[in-house]
Parts: structure tokens; C-alpha cells; sequence
């Protein structure tokens, strides 16, 4: 019982504090996939749908290290954060979608290949509303 005291003075928070600063890269990299996501939309160009499906694969990589990190976290500590634990995984979750809507616009774009003017006078309409959405 000693070990366990002694590894839950030393490591409780940063396992949780290394999972919630994946996090944070995570935002910064779903925030430029949106925003290339975006770009892509009103200049339909293929080489920014694949960065942004790469992109989509570095986060599906770090979600699976997030989530790793936390069910580690849950197994070693004795009295764990239960509540701030789910959260994350919740928070991971969500960016793991946003990255997939994002790749899923550009490969649309990039399949259907449109260059009406109406289609991107729809889409910069579109994208001038959703303007400040993505914090």
C-alpha cells in the first residue's frame, strides 16, 4: 500500500494534466481544420483536402492517446478524478467529430468538384455567418 500512496503523491495530476494539454493541440488543430475545411469549400482546391486529411489522422491518433492516458489515470490513482475524466473523454470525443465534418467538406468539394459562381456565393454566405462560431 506505501508504492501506491507514494506514486498518487507523486504523478496524481500529471497524467490528467498531460491528457488535458493533448487536448488543448487538439482544439488548435481542429480550430485549423475547420478553418481550412472552410477554405476548401470556396476555392475547391484537392491539396487542402488532403492536409486536412492528415490532419483528421493526427487527431484520431491523439485521441487514442488521450483516452489512453486517461484510463491510465483512472487504473493507477486510488482516488481518482472520475468526474473531470469524463469530461474529457467527452471533450475528446466532440473534436474527433469536428475533425471528421471537416475532412468529410473537403473530400465532398473535392469529389463534386463545383465552380459555379451561385455555389460559392451560397458558401462565402454561409461561412460569413459561421464567423466567430469556432472559439
Amino acid at each position: 500500500m506505501l508504492f501506491k500512496e507514494l506514486f498518487d503523491a507523486i504523478f496524481r495530476g500529471s497524467i490528467l494534466e498531460s491528457a488535458f494539454e493533448a487536448v488543448d493541440r487538439m482544439h488548435e488543430q481542429a480550430r485549423a481544420m475547420y478553418d481550412l475545411s472552410l477554405t476548401c469549400l470556396i476555392e475547391n482546391k484537392d491539396e487542402i483536402a488532403k492536409e486536412i486529411s492528415s490532419e483528421d489522422h493526427v487527431i484520431n491518433v491523439a485521441v487514442r492517446e488521450v483516452r489512453r492516458e486517461i484510463l491510465n489515470y483512472l487504473a493507477i490513482n486510488s482516488a481518482p478524478d472520475i468526474s473531470s475524466s469524463l469530461e474529457l473523454t467527452g471533450i475528446v470525443i466532440d473534436y474527433e467529430r469536428i475533425g471528421d465534418f471537416c475532412k468529410n467538406i473537403a473530400h465532398k468539394i473535392a469529389v463534386h468538384d463545383i465552380h459555379s459562381f451561385l455555389y460559392k456565393q451560397i458558401c462565402g454566405n454561409i461561412i460569413s455567418r459561421l464567423e466567430g462560431k469556432f472559439c
